[in-house]
């Protein structure tokens, strides 16, 4: 499997994969409509030309069959303003889930924010065994605290 920087030629293949983020449950609270909006805005964005600060990133097979993508983007801490990495989508085809596709498109987004801001702060889903939940990694080279968030 090879990661790689997405092409306008992976756009119909990436709108096909994030009809699963459409399909997923939500709390009975959440109101889809905002969600559907700005995953529209995104699919819409993936035609032209990406910010700067952001990455969308494919993960194909030897063939070419793109297993998975991910879009990631520099966005300032709302109460700090420190930049921080932001994973906005990660998806993958459903017959790759559990074969490191979706953990190696976080590896790369990883080292996106790392070489974008040293100091960025990555938010990683906890280990299956503790869903639901969100453990904070940091990239820091020196840590005076460590983050513990607890849901």
């Amino acid at each position: 499997m090879l990661i790689r920087s997405a092409s306008s030629a992976d756009t119909p293949r990436i709108r096909e994969l994030a009809i699963r983020l459409m399909d997923q449950s939500l709390p009975r609270w959440r109101n889809p409509a905002p969600l559907q909006e700005k995953l529209h805005e995104a699919l819409a964005a993936y035609d032209g030309d990406m910010p700067q600060d952001h990455l969308l990133l494919v993960c194909e097979d030897e063939r070419g069959w793109i297993a998975g993508f991910a879009h990631a983007g520099m966005d300032a801490d709302f109460f700090s303003g420190e930049a921080q990495a932001h994973l906005y989508y990660l998806v993958t085809d459903p017959s790759c889930e559990g074969k490191g596709v979706g953990r190696m498109l976080m590896d790369a987004v990883e080292e996106f924010a790392r070489a974008k801001y040293p100091v960025a702060e990555i938010l990683k889903p906890a280990p299956r065994s503790q869903r639901p939940g969100i453990r904070a990694a940091t990239c820091r080279e020196s840590q005076s605290h460590k983050s513990d968030l607890r849901t």
